[in-house]
């Protein structure tokens, strides 16, 4: 049977006859085949890459998923769609039908129930007369594959890390009568079940027991994002920063300085600041805008603190008096540089005397 144009992705068989086949195919088609002819009889355009196609039990209507969309076509009425639904957010990889009587969901037991997975690792049950959401299930992973059991009771998913997670419906739990007094003579002890390897209590013993010998390791506590990474997180450069300052820590300040860097927010982060907010930055680059281990990046941002609020410094005091210390930190800094320096130069021909001494030494 040709007649696709792509990859031919799945296929599906009528349940009300044998001689009926559907398939779905990277070409964004669907084609309903009569195997006694070999010839495509219907051809349905989804308008995305199939994944999955399935009949519905009374093999009047089909189901087809491809891209976020699932539709529901009517094949007795020529193939015309009957309802779309664009839940998901990525691509419907596979799809499962819950047959009357059997619904997986309790208290459902008398409706169809159409079962999609994605790639977004959610499993969706729709109801079929306005294809809504009636339940949903959330995965760690994406969703390759699913299977549902003929008596609903069992769903079998198939990631894409290699997991499979087979999920069972619990029953509902019956309120059984009480034994009457003649009948509690009856009952007999319950013998004690020996424990074996196949039992998961037999891993579980001698848990509880407790003696002198005994060392009980405390388990690492959980580390809890602080509140710069929130901000940061939300995009919130300026609150970010403050929040760093805050803490008083340098190895903070200057990470979150680097991330804002690699980020391009860190002029975002520094401008549009009032004179309360503007104090700890000021604070933090007197102290530590000429420390050589971090001045190629402190002194750019100093730079750039002055040149933004240039005007602001008349208007506070504490500002004030912090533009003058960081003036004469720099100040001084720039005295030691240029006395290194001077030194430097008085050193250097006094190595190359004594370098060229030992070369004629060797010779």
């Amino acid at each position: 049977m040709e007649g696709h144009t792509d990859y031919v992705r799945c296929g599906a068989t009528s349940s009300a006859s044998n001689n009926f086949l559907a398939t779905g195919s990277y070409d964004h088609s669907v084609c309903l085949w009569d195997i006694r002819t070999s010839k495509c009889v219907l051809r349905l355009q989804h308008g995305k890459p199939l994944e999955d196609v399935i009949f519905f039990p009374s093999g009047g209507l089909l189901a087809s998923a491809g891209g976020t969309e699932v539709k529901i076509w009517d094949i007795v009425g020529g193939g015309r769609q009957l309802q779309m639904s664009g839940s998901h957010q990525k691509t419907v990889t596979s799809l499962a039908m819950a047959a009357p009587g059997n619904s997986i969901a309790p208290g459902e037991h008398d409706s169809l129930r159409l079962l999609t997975g994605s790639l977004d690792g959610h499993v969706r049950v729709f109801e079929l007369d306005q294809l809504k959401v009636t339940h949903v299930a959330k995965y760690s992973a994406p969703i390759m594959s699913m299977g549902l059991s003929p008596s609903c009771h069992t769903l079998a998913v198939g990631a894409s890390t290699g997991l499979l997670s087979i999920r069972q419906r619990s029953e509902p739990k019956s309120i059984k009568e009480e034994p009457t007094s003649s009948a509690l003579d009856t009952i007999q002890p319950r013998s004690s079940k020996r424990l074996n390897p196949s039992n998961y209590r037999y891993f579980l013993r001698g848990h509880s027991e407790v003696t002198e010998a005994d060392t009980v390791v405390a388990r690492p506590k959980q580390q809890h994002n602080r509140e710069h990474d929130k901000f940061l997180r939300q995009f919130q450069y300026r609150e970010a920063l403050s929040s760093a300052l805050s803490t008083g820590d340098y190895t903070v300040v200057v990470g979150v300085m680097e991330e804002l860097v690699a980020r391009g927010g860190l002029v975002s982060a520094i401008s549009n600041r009032d004179a309360p907010s503007l104090e700890p930055l000021l604070a933090f680059l007197c102290k530590h805008a000429v420390s050589p281990n971090q001045s190629r990046l402190l002194i750019p941002v100093a730079h750039k603190v002055l040149d933004m609020y240039a005007t602001m410094f008349g208007l506070s005091s504490n500002i004030k008096n912090l533009v003058a210390l960081l003036r004469d930190r720099v100040l001084v800094e720039v005295r030691i540089q240029q006395k290194l320096q001077h030194l430097q130069g008085i050193m250097q021909p006094l190595l190359q005397t004594s370098v060229l001494g030992v070369e004629n030494a060797l010779k």
